[in-house]
């Protein structure tokens, strides 16, 4: 199996869908595959994996996927005016980006995230602190929601935007702060914040109803919990939005949970888990504690 179609597999796993067939042959590779959508409903979808297929490839596979209602798609270095073809990484910017297995099943994770948390490259590793902070959480936070995610800091560079975003029913924004000595939020933070999810909000509030919650991720926050309960008071009295705190390496922990239980990610009220002040494994498993006793009851 090439590496793009393993990358290709996990992406698809990992993001909801499953995989219901697989047809290789040296013309082309055909995956049927199909998730649930937020009411039930079930979406199949049918990929055809090629370069520059023939006629003969590519009409049946457009006849298959009309008979079982699925919307065709191409992936690979061709056109056709029957469907829309992409590149992999085009399908992976759609889905909010791959998920790199080499990261959410890396047993060191809590201690790599916190290393970035705390403005240090982990050995094995190249690149800035921040940057890999930042990508860290994405696939992390991803992984853990089984939700789509967009990576904001480094795609608008020139807009004032936070790093990241979980989308479908789950609405929150993610800030990573790489800080040596731990992160301390201010005033000016507060601001900064409210303007982010303002701003969201009047884009989006009609297809995404508005932001949930501000998650700011750090390798540690130098504030005490009286001063963080002040900070999100502040923030809740501008925007209505609530803030949620993550150390970077118990959000590490976090994926090694779900990791475990990944069919749980569905059923987990995170809404309720990003409501907290600061979020942590100890609430995730009580959580999981509660859907596992729901079905043994």
């Amino acid at each position: 199996m090439s590496a793009d179609i393993r990358q290709l597999v996990r992406t698809l796993l990992l993001n909801g869908y499953i995989i219901d067939s697989v047809r290789r042959s040296d013309a082309a590779d055909i995956f049927e595959v199909h998730r649930m959508d937020e009411l039930g409903a079930c979406v199949p979808y049918a990929f055809l994996i090629a370069t520059n297929p023939s006629e003969g490839v590519v009409a049946p596979f457009v006849k298959r996927a009309e008979q079982l209602g699925a919307t065709p798609i191409g992936l690979g270095d061709f056109s056709t005016p029957l469907f829309p073809v992409l590149s992999f990484q085009g399908l992976y910017r759609i889905l909010g980006g791959s998920i790199d297995e080499s990261v959410v099943y890396d047993d060191e994770l809590p201690t790599k995230l916190g290393e970035l948390g705390h403005n240090r490259v982990p050995s094995g590793l190249s690149g800035k602190a921040d940057d890999l902070l930042e990508d860290f959480t994405k696939q992390s936070l991803q992984f853990v929601t089984g939700r789509r995610s967009r990576r904001y800091g480094k795609e608008r560079l020139f807009e004032p935007v936070p790093d990241g975003i979980i989308f479908e029913d789950l609405a929150i924004l993610v800030d990573s702060k790489a800080y040596s000595g731990g992160f301390t939020i201010e005033a000016d933070d507060i601001r900064r914040f409210a303007s982010y999810i303002s701003d969201f909000n009047s884009r989006y509030h009609d297809e995404l109803g508005s932001i949930h919650s501000f998650v700011v991720v750090t390798g540690h926050f130098q504030q005490d919990i009286t001063a963080l309960e002040g900070k999100r008071s502040e923030l809740y009295a501008a925007c209505q939005t609530q803030l949620t705190c993550l150390k970077a390496s118990d959000l590490g922990e976090m994926v090694k949970q779900i990791r475990f239980v990944p069919s749980y990610r569905k059923a987990i009220a995170w809404k309720r888990l990003f409501a907290t002040l600061t979020l942590t494994p100890e609430l995730l498993s009580q959580e999981i504690e509660r859907i596992q006793k729901d079905a043994v009851t």
